[in-house]
């Protein structure tokens, strides 16, 4: 009786994990946002900048890459944004994306 609940419960781990796994795979629609804010950055909307820079700080929807993140929140910070001036502070004070000391 206890291998049963046992199995039982070992399974719906599995299928959770699984299930968890499958959804943090960006999709179309994903991808397809992603290209959304990546244009609007380009032509220098301060906020998609700063999700841009969110995306690659966290690897969400793109490889994580400190450097892009910390090229994102430059340019806000460059637009005198309060958020991406601390952004930016954050990542040179963790070393990520380069050091400004």
């Amino acid at each position: 009786m206890k291998a049963n609940r046992l199995s039982g419960l070992l399974l719906f781990l599995i299928l959770i994990a699984t299930a968890f796994r499958l959804s943090a795979q960006p999709g179309e629609a994903d991808r397809k946002r992603f290209e959304d804010t990546k244009a609007k950055a380009e032509k220098g909307d301060a906020f998609a900048q700063w999700s841009l820079g969110n995306a690659y700080l966290k690897g969400e929807g793109v490889a994580k890459d400190d450097v892009e993140a910390a090229k994102w929140y430059r340019k806000v910070a460059e637009q005198n944004d309060a958020v991406g001036q601390y952004n930016l502070g954050v990542c040179y004070h963790e070393g990520r994306g380069g050091s400004q000391r």
